[in-house]
């Protein structure tokens, strides 16, 4: 028993000094691994403790960090990190309609960087619509839950406004009227 427990501490202790020594993750930065997200609070020899957008403390193996981390905090040199939402849109919208109205959206919302701009591709063509993912930078990656939050509603108001009806994430067949909310007073 002593043989196993004291391998998964060498191993815990080494994964924490490859992250300390190589810096992949420092103190303060966003990071994703797994099924975690937050802000490194402390990154210890044997565990590192993250602080999620719902404010909670998560306390994680180093091996699992050293195991896979997204780092949201160290973009390359004078770029930015770029995040992403999708929807889905039907053929018979136009395209370009679909990249002002998402740009549009974009616009609305604050914590959305203006520099650099945010960005429209079309990333599948699916059987029933378009996928199109909208591309934009943060000045804080920490708020990244927020920003998406505020742009899918921009997105909704955007698109129900114009009366373009989101056909995602599951769409199956043509209603016989358009599934497009009314305008709210």
């Amino acid at each position: 028993m002593f043989s196993l427990g004291s391998t998964n501490l060498v191993s815990q202790l080494t994964n924490g000094l490859i992250l300390t020594y190589t810096r992949a993750i420092r103190s303060g930065d966003v990071i994703k691994t797994g099924e975690h997200e937050g802000r490194v609070v402390r990154l210890g020899f044997f565990t590192t403790t993250l602080r999620t957008a719902r404010e909670e403390l998560v306390s994680l193996p180093n091996s699992q960090l050293a195991a896979g981390v997204v780092n949201y905090s160290i973009p390359a040199e004078g770029k930015s990190i770029r995040f992403s939402v999708a929807v889905g849109i039907g053929y018979h919208v136009a395209w370009p309609r679909v990249h002002e109205l998402l740009l549009t959206a974009a616009r609305q919302v604050a914590a959305v960087l203006a520099v650099p701009a945010p960005e429209v591709r079309q990333v599948a063509l699916n059987d029933f619509a378009v996928q199109y993912e909208l591309m934009f930078s943060l000045a804080d990656p920490g708020q990244r839950a927020g920003a998406t939050s505020a742009l899918n509603t921009a997105i909704q108001e955007a698109f129900h406004s114009a009366g373009v009806q989101i056909m995602s994430p599951h769409y199956i067949a043509d209603p016989a009227e358009p599934k497009v909310p009314p305008l709210s007073a």
